[in-house]
């Protein structure tokens, strides 16, 4: 038996998993706000946006595997990500609780399919598949029914009980879908952009493809599509991230090197993006470009550079407020980095 699966089997006993069909107790509460740090923190690196100071800081405390699949969740007292063993179909989600800059021992809290990752600040929610979808409230794994694995793509709205999600399939229901979370799974489910309605006369109107829903908070969700500007091998294709309100009316849109502020330059943005309290961010190699969330502005480059090295983050995530997680996976040194940034 290898360290990994020991280390699985302990932690299992430890955290005391159950599963069960009813979720009494989770789901549609809406979470408190998080606490400050309960710990003292130093930053690794003072970087800097706009003139203003923006530390960095490493999470430490405990050996971290490898995670996979660019999935990343935080609520305000434990980071969650999943790990996958050579050979193995599935994943297996994974708790490290927090405070402030220190972690400690993972748990594992169950089989994770390898689509989605998301919380609401109380619960995390992540497929299990087989139609069913596992819940996790802090101390237990409840599941609910999915339909057929269609929900795609979800993001829980931190600190409520709203979830939207892309729902697939060639059914009249497909398309970007807005639903409320509770016991059983989701309820209310509104469907906001028809796949075969919107997203095709998209597609024939403005040559943009491939929609992909990437955040969700209290003013609506956001989604980034390839905009193929007429061609057809790729040369000159953009990825524009375009805000939407909670009934899918389009606000405004976002585009890595269009309408930068003075001293910004072309740069190649191709890293996961994250959308915090006030900001949308694109990531690059050794770099943050930050947009005002609410205007569609530029407010500037992050740049940042750790052992001498420049990463692209592998995944990236926030926890309701301007505070940006990210890991970085040294693969010459097979070691696990987890940071935060936090934004002013």
């Amino acid at each position: 038996m290898n360290q990994m699966m020991t280390k699985r089997l302990l932690s299992l006993v430890a955290a005391g998993i159950v599963f069960a069909a009813s979720l009494a107790g989770c789901g549609s509460n809406a979470p408190e706000s998080p606490k400050a740090d309960a710990v003292k923190m130093e930053a690794i690196q003072t970087l800097k946006l706009a003139g203003k100071d923006v530390p960095l800081y490493e999470l430490t405390g405990t050996e971290l595997p490898h995670f996979v699949n660019s999935r990343l969740a935080v609520t305000a007292d434990a980071v969650y990500a999943p790990t996958q063993e050579k050979g193995e179909d599935d994943a297996h989600l994974w708790k490290f609780p927090m405070k402030g800059d220190k972690l400690s021992a993972g748990q594992e809290i169950g089989l994770m399919k390898r689509s989605w990752l998301t919380t609401n600040g109380q619960n995390v929610y992540f497929c299990q598949g087989n139609h069913v979808q596992g819940i996790y409230d802090g101390s237990a794994v409840h599941q609910a029914a999915l339909s057929s694995n269609r929900e795609g793509s979800l993001q829980a709205v931190y600190g409520s009980d709203t979830v939207y999600f892309d729902r697939e399939g060639a059914s009249a229901t497909a398309g970007i879908t807005r639903g409320t979370l509770t016991k059983d799974g989701f309820s209310n489910p509104k469907l906001l952009l028809a796949t075969f309605g919107y997203i095709d006369q998209r597609k024939a109107a403005k040559d943009e493809v491939a929609p992909k829903l990437i955040a969700a908070d209290t003013d609506g969700f956001y989604m980034q599509w390839t905009a193929r500007n007429g061609s057809n091998n790729g040369t000159g294709w953009t990825k524009p991230v375009y805000a939407f309100d909670p009934d899918g009316k389009e606000l405004r849109s976002f585009e890595v090197n269009t309408g930068l502020a003075e001293g910004m330059q072309k740069a190649s943005a191709s890293g996961p993006i994250v959308v915090t309290q006030d900001y949308v961010v694109f990531t690059g190699r050794g770099l943050f470009r930050i947009f005002n969330k609410k205007t569609g502005a530029a407010v500037g480059d992050i740049t940042y550079q750790i052992d001498d090295q420049v990463y692209t983050p592998d995944a990236i995530t926030t926890d309701g407020t301007n505070h940006v997680y990210f890991t970085i996976y040294n693969r010459q040194q097979n070691v696990q980095h987890l940071y935060r940034l936090d934004l002013p």
